[in-house]
Parts: structure tokens; C-alpha cells; sequence
């Protein structure tokens, strides 16, 4: 209520029957998400006219873009999220000089139910593609836990645009006192997806290939004092590594 922008909340419910965020991103006021290609293609956000470098990007609190403000939303699963909050406008006197036209806040869902909740579901779709996931939450006197762990397959429609994603996530909380918590998270996806290149043009498609291992993992410790003092100390890690190769010479 006293932000100076712009606020989208996109739901875990939104997130329910979608393999990713590319779909729900599109749906906000201003933004324009533009992906490359078909499912697993490199996907760039642009809100409110503003370059796709300029949004910064939030995991868990933890700074998930490239050096320079480039992100792949492509390769971003639906699991392990309970929602989305889309700042929509430059805040970067909170967020700092990546935050020129919005901000993206992405987190791992807490477990609350004092019993262990085991959750499992399963879709399948044309063309070949499946899509697995399971999760396990609760919580014990001052832990409370969150894993969960996806797999998805699909051939896409086009020759050699095979795309897979596989994503584990973590989320430990653990109260020492009544207003002191650490929490650990722990987001890893990895995926490939196909290079067809320009298969229409061409009337074949070129034998090459993507991969992407992102890892996101940070330590939390925060206090809560009576008279209103909240303090916080955070050590976040964010690693990307990619590789592309072309297997052999086409077209």
C-alpha cells in the first residue's frame, strides 16, 4: 500500500497448469515477454518500454541476473514458486541501478502444516510432451521445511527443438527464538533445449544444442526487535553457466 508504482501479484494458482512464467508474464499491464522459438527458447521481458536489461530479478531475495541485467525467463519453471510480485517501474534507490524498469520477485513456498504434506502430479500433452512433480512440506516445533523436485519433456513441433527442464528446490526455516529465524533456500534448474535455426526458411533443421545448469542458494538470519528494529543479514550465491554447440554443419 505505500509503494509509488505499480504492483502485479500473480498467484500460485496462475502458476498451477503452466510449465513456466513466460505465460503469466504476458498477461500483466506493460509487459511485453518475447521469447525465441518455441518452449525452452530464450525469453526477454520488456516493461514499459524498457530494455530487457533493465528489470532486476529476485530469487529468494537473492540478485539472479547476469552482469549487465540479462535473464533467460525461458528456462524458469512453475515449481517450488507460490507466486510471482511484478514491480512495474525503476525502484532502484530499493534495488539498486538493475532496477530501471521493474522488478521481478520470485519465492519458494514455507511449510506450515504440523504433519508431512506429500503432493504429486503428472500432465502429459501432444507433442510428446510429459511433465512430472512432487513436493514435501510441513513442520516441526521450530523447523519448517519445503522440497520439491519437476521433470518436463517435450519435442516441440519442429525436427531437433527437443526442450527438457529439470528443477529441485529447498526451502528450511528454523526459529531460534520468537523473533530471530535463519532460513537456507536452494533453487537449481537444469535444461536443454534445441537449435533449430531457421528451419523454415531452410526446410531442415540445424543439429545443435543449448544447455543451462542455474543454481540460486542463500543464507538468511533476521531479527525482529520490539520497538519496530527489523534486521537482516543475507549471503546469497547465484550461479549460470550455458553452453551451445553446433554437432555438425546444416543448411
Amino acid at each position: 500500500a505505500q509503494t509509488s508504482s505499480a504492483v502485479t501479484l500473480i498467484p500460485d494458482s496462475d502458476l498451477a497448469t503452466s510449465i513456466g512464467v513466460v505465460d503469466v508474464l504476458r498477461q500483466s499491464p506493460g509487459v511485453a515477454a518475447v521469447q525465441t522459438g518455441q518452449a525452452g527458447g530464450v525469453t526477454s521481458l520488456f516493461v514499459r518500454g524498457g530494455n530487457s536489461t533493465a528489470n532486476q530479478v529476485l530469487i529468494d531475495g537473492i540478485p539472479a541476473g547476469e552482469v549487465g541485467g540479462t535473464f533467460d525467463f525461458g528456462t524458469v519453471s512453475s515449481t517450488a514458486l507460490s507466486g510471482l510480485e511484478l514491480y512495474r517501474g525503476p525502484n532502484s534507490a530499493l534495488y539498486g541501478t538493475d532496477a530501471g524498469a521493474s522488478v521481478v520477485n520470485l519465492e519458494t513456498p514455507r511449510g506450515s502444516a504440523t504433519r508431512p504434506v506429500l503432493n504429486y502430479s503428472g500432465d502429459a500433452g501432444n507433442f510428446h510432451t510429459f511433465r512430472d512433480e512432487i513436493s514435501l512440506s510441513g513442520a516441526h516445533r521450530r523447523l519448517d521445511y519445503y522440497t520439491a523436485f519437476s521433470r518436463c519433456d517435450t519435442s516441440n513441433a519442429l525436427p531437433r527443438d527437443q526442450y527438457h527442464s529439470a528443477t529441485s528446490a529447498a526451502n528450511l526455516g528454523y526459529n531460534i527464538t520468537a523473533n530471530t529465524q535463519v532460513r537456507f533456500t536452494l533453487r537449481n534448474a537444469d535444461s536443454a533445449t534445441g537449435l533449430p535455426s531457421a528451419h523454415d526458411f531452410y526446410g531442415l533443421s540445424a543439429d545443435g544444442k543449448q544447455g543451462d545448469q542455474d543454481t540460486y542458494s542463500g543464507l538468511t538470519l533476521q531479527n525482529r526487535l520490539e520497538d519496530g528494529w527489523h534486521n537482516l543479514v543475507r549471503y546469497g550465491i547465484s550461479r549460470k553457466r550455458i553452453q551451445e554447440r553446433q554437432f555438425s554443419n546444416v543448411g
